[in-house]
This record gives C-alpha cells, sequence and structure tokens, in this order.
C-alpha cells in the first residue's frame, strides 16, 4: 500500500530514528517500502514509550488501517501506564500521571468582622 508522507510525518520518521537502536536505523528510511512493517516489529519489541508514543502517532496520521495494524484492540485495554508522553516545541517528554485528586476540595476561611466564614 502507497502512503504519501505529509512534513509532519517526515519529522515523526526523523524522530523515531533518531530514537531507535542503532540495529534498527538502516531499516527506517523512506525509500523503504516495507517501513511501516519494520515499524510494527519495532514497536513490539521496544520498551521505550517516547518511541512507542512516536510511532503510535505515525501510524495514526498514515490512517485508521494501518492503527489497526499496530495493535490488537484486547492490547490497548490491557495496557495501563503511570506515565504521559507530552510534546513541546517537537520535543517529546515523559512526564508522570497526577494521581487525581479524590478528596473534597479544601474550604477556605477567613474572618469577617469577628466571624469565621468558609468559601
Amino acid at each position: 500500500m502507497k502512503i504519501n508522507f505529509d512534513r509532519a510525518m517526515i519529522e515523526l520518521i526523523r524522530e523515531i530514528r533518531k530514537k531507535v537502536s542503532p540495529e534498527a536505523k538502516p531499516k527506517i528510511k523512506f525509500a523503504n517500502p516495507e517501513i511501516f512493517d519494520e515499524l510494527k516489529v519495532i514497536y513490539n519489541k521496544e520498551s521505550d514509550v517516547i518511541l512507542k508514543a512516536l510511532i503510535k502517532e505515525l501510524f495514526t496520521r498514515a490512517g485508521d488501517k494501518w492503527l489497526e495494524k499496530l495493535e490488537p484492540a484486547s492490547s490497548t485495554a490491557t495496557e495501563k501506564s503511570d506515565h504521559q508522553t507530552k510534546v513541546y516545541r517537537g520535543q517529546t517528554m515523559l512526564v508522570e500521571k497526577r494521581p487525581k485528586d479524590t478528596s473534597t476540595k479544601k474550604k477556605r476561611t477567613r474572618v469577617y468582622r469577628g466571624q469565621v466564614v468558609e468559601f
């Protein structure tokens, strides 16, 4: 299946090529017709969360058919992570997820004319 690469996809492939192990770098080239198949193998083999997020974003931009090939629906439901990837000015960062605050919001108190007021 032939894919037309847009500018964002090219940047993602460059970032993936920087982060991937040296053994896999020769396989990741724009001239390689099986680049998405190679990336699928790397996605399943690697444990780097940032690299997985970059590959997943590339497959998302390529289309729904490619995203379905990347990972089956059963594995996405079981995967729970306490980290989140964020992209800021082109740099991908791994950030810990903040735990949701389940406690009630603390009410502020002030003294107004000798009386304690909560708001």
